[in-house]
């Protein structure tokens, strides 16, 4: 039996590989041939019928979108958004514009640099737009800060503050007026009377001290009623004295009234009064002060200016000179200090009294010990004169003429023989014996 044989047709693997690519790309999403066979491509009219057919059921199937409803929050804050990128486009603008005109006069980057390049020196720009932008602003408000402050300075209490504070020394010095001294001298005249009647009624033979002690215990002459005392002591005269000295007391009350009533309705003249005497009260304590300063100031000797002598020579004029800046600048700083009445000053005199005291106190010990020195330092001083004078040479003592010669020995034994002391002893002699052959003429 015969054998049968079978070819196998070659494949060509490009071709092979291009038509599963052709098919894969062909396929939907499920695996899916989506290419059209010779069936449905008959004709073109079916293929058209066809594509028709499948773009409706595509549009059926496809479900529509669902509505979302924008919530009116949400809305704002779109708007909000949209409005503050608007803002910033427009900043961004204005920013550009004013960088454009800060560096007009700056140099340009060369034509040919990259888009990237041009971006970065478009950025760099504005961002230094934005810094002198920023420092112009700060710099106004601070400018503006200035003014008011310098405003304030010039009307540093506002006007209402200012009447409050009037009002308020107003009302303080209506207070101030009860305890003036000057409406003291009312009750000095009351107090005055009250003690003539309390004498009266001592003095008075049908009054007792008991009725005394009882007045004073009510308050006083004034604050009690006299009726029945005036009945019981049946004594015309003295009742006509009392009774003029109620008058005297009422009368010294109803003028403190009518004095206080008026300072206080005429408060900026009763001000201005008690300023003015304030002011002759100081002016006139301080012209005392003044006079017993001077008198005091009269008896120091070295508070007195002093005139050089003709003929002084140079250092005494200086030294006097020195002594009359001296008492000038003290003179000076008395003056300022009798006319400073602060208590920073007033404690420093205190103080430089202290001083004085104690400076008193141990002034006469320095001075002992002063003069006890200068005792010592005289008898130190003669004690080396004494030595001085004992210490001269009696060569200088013998007085010999400069010119004088003296013999020499020309014994040579007897030369390089005699001890130096003897040689000196001899010396001395026959210079003795020239003085005194000198002084006898021969």
């Amino acid at each position: 039996m015969a054998e049968t044989t079978t070819t196998t047709p070659v494949l060509d693997a490009t071709a092979h590989n291009e038509e599963i690519k052709r098919k894969l790309e062909s396929q939907d999403a499920a695996g899916h041939s989506t290419a059209l066979t010779e069936a449905d491509l008959k004709n073109s009219s079916d293929a058209l019928d066809k594509l028709a057919e499948s773009i409706g059921k595509t549009k059926e199937e496809t479900p529509p979108a669902p509505v979302t409803e924008v919530k009116p929050e949400d809305a704002a804050k779109a708007a909000e958004a949209a409005k503050a990128a608007e803002d910033a486009a427009k900043q961004a603008d204005a920013d550009l514009a004013r960088a454009e005109e800060y560096f007009k006069d700056a140099p340009k980057l060369p034509p040919n640099v990259s888009p990237k390049t041009n971006e970065s020196f478009r950025h760099v720009k504005i961002k230094a737009a934005q810094e002198i932008s920023a420092r112009e602003s700060e710099l106004e408000k601070l400018r503006k800060e200035k003014s008011e402050l310098e405003e304030k300075l010039k009307n540093p209490v506002p006007a209402e503050l200012d009447a409050e504070i009037k009002d308020l020394r107003e009302w303080k010095a209506k207070l101030d007026v009860e305890a003036d001294p000057k409406f003291k001298e009312f009750e000095k005249t009351i107090n005055g009377t009250r003690e003539f009647i309390y004498s009266q009624l001592s003095n008075h033979p049908g009054v007792n001290e008991k009725l005394v002690e009882a007045i004073k215990a009510h308050g006083g002459p004034d604050m009690v009623k006299w009726d029945k005392i005036f009945e019981g002591l049946k004594d015309p005269t003295f009742q006509r004295i009392i009774e003029s000295k109620l008058a005297d007391i009422e009368m010294a009350k109803f003028n403190k009234a009518e004095a206080v009533k008026s300072a206080k309705t005429n408060i900026q003249q009763y001000l201005g009064e008690r300023a003015k005497q304030f002011e002759n009260t100081t002016k006139a304590h301080t012209e005392n002060t003044q006079k017993h300063l001077g008198e005091y100031l009269s008896k120091f000797d070295w508070l007195q200016e002093q005139k050089a002598a003709d003929g002084a020579d140079e250092a005494k004029k200086k030294a006097i000179e020195e002594h009359n800046t001296f008492v000038t600048e003290t003179r000076k700083s008395l003056m300022d200090a009798l006319n400073d009445d602060t208590p920073e000053m007033r404690a420093l005199m205190i103080a430089g009294m202290g001083k004085l005291l104690y400076l008193q106190r141990v002034h006469p010990v320095a001075l002992a010990q002063v003069k006890e020195l200068q005792g010592q330092l005289k008898e130190a001083n003669d004690t080396i004169a004494k030595i001085k004078s004992s210490s001269v040479s009696r060569m200088r003592e013998s007085g010999a003429p400069t010119n004088a010669t003296v013999p020499v020995k020309t014994d040579d034994a007897k030369l390089f023989n005699t001890p130096a002391t003897q040689a000196l002893d001899d010396l001395m002699k026959n210079m003795m014996e020239t003085k005194a052959r000198a002084a006898a003429g021969t």
